[in-house]
């Protein structure tokens, strides 16, 4: 496996979709201080971004979350699309949300079609539906889905 293995082309771009780029800190739709494309920080005294400094916290985060789906689903490191998909889950909702989630057994098991439809039903964040979060879960639901 590379060290950019589930980093793929479609993945960054959804990311970058998703999150938008933002140089200086601003609270995310749940209310944590951010920067960059969805970097959690500590507080919102945080110096900005230069664009080399975005893009090397952003394959440092992705690197992160691909870590986590692949220690949690180990099945994962056959297909690059679906260890995407679910580092992205990580990525966006949380390595210990996946651990207790139902997703995460329909992947252990290999039931992608399964996977797919618990992946879509991660469309709120804090209480309310946000259409980024439906789009975005169509997206990896796909990867999922496909392989």
């Amino acid at each position: 496996m590379t060290e950019d293995f589930g980093l793929t082309p479609e993945w960054i771009a959804l990311v970058k979709k998703a999150e938008g780029w933002r140089p200086d800190p601003y609270l995310d739709p749940v209310g944590l201080p951010t920067i960059g494309w969805g970097h959690r920080i500590d507080s919102m005294d945080h110096p900005s971004l230069s664009d080399v400094e975005g893009e090397t916290l952003l394959k440092e985060d992705m690197r992160k979350a691909r870590n986590q789906a692949l220690a949690a689903s180990p099945i994962l490191a056959t297909s690059e699309r679906r260890c995407a998909a679910i580092a992205d889950f990580c990525y966006n909702v949380g390595p210990s949300k996946y651990q207790t989630s139902t997703l995460k057994k329909r992947v252990d098991a290999g039931l992608w079609s399964e996977a797919a439809e618990q992946n879509a039903l991660w469309v709120h964040a804090g209480g309310p539906i946000l259409p980024g979060l439906i789009a975005r879960r169509a997206a990896t639901s796909e990867w999922l889905e496909d392989g």
